[in-house]
């Protein structure tokens, strides 16, 4: 459904950036306003920590807010977004991921604050090796 395209690796001491947009196939499917299409992407980058030498097993989303910009104007929803990714502050419990989408000719589109729970494997495990 999205075409994901990432220019960095994300990773928590640098923001990473993406280009993304929903695949031509998929337009369409369920939604229906630029504002989805926005808010749908805006979840699309990996969070930094994954980036990291000993990486979570799960972030799952406690609180995703969006905020849409007022002077955005008219876009594409089947364009291309720039989307500018970094994990605002970490803990072994928690974490804070930021998100600004541009437009392609480089307007502010839209920002998401998304707060995660860090879950880490189990001790013992491969994954936790």
């Amino acid at each position: 459904m999205i075409d994901l395209r990432r220019t960095s690796v994300p990773r928590m001491a640098d923001p990473a950036t993406s280009w993304a947009r929903i695949r031509p196939e998929a337009a369409g499917g369920g939604l229906r306003s630029a504002e989805a299409v926005a808010t749908a992407l805006l979840d699309a980058p990996t969070p930094g920590l994954f980036g990291e030498p000993e990486p979570p097993a799960f972030v799952p989303t406690i609180d995703y807010a969006v905020h849409l910009a007022p002077d955005a104007g008219e876009w594409d929803p089947a364009g291309w977004l720039r989307l500018d990714h970094a994990t605002a502050w970490a803990t072994r419990q928690h974490c804070v991921d930021e998100v600004h989408a541009w437009t392609a000719d480089g307007r502010l589109l839209a920002t998401l604050r998304q707060t995660r729970a860090v879950w880490w494997p189990p001790a013992g495990t491969e994954e936790s090796a």
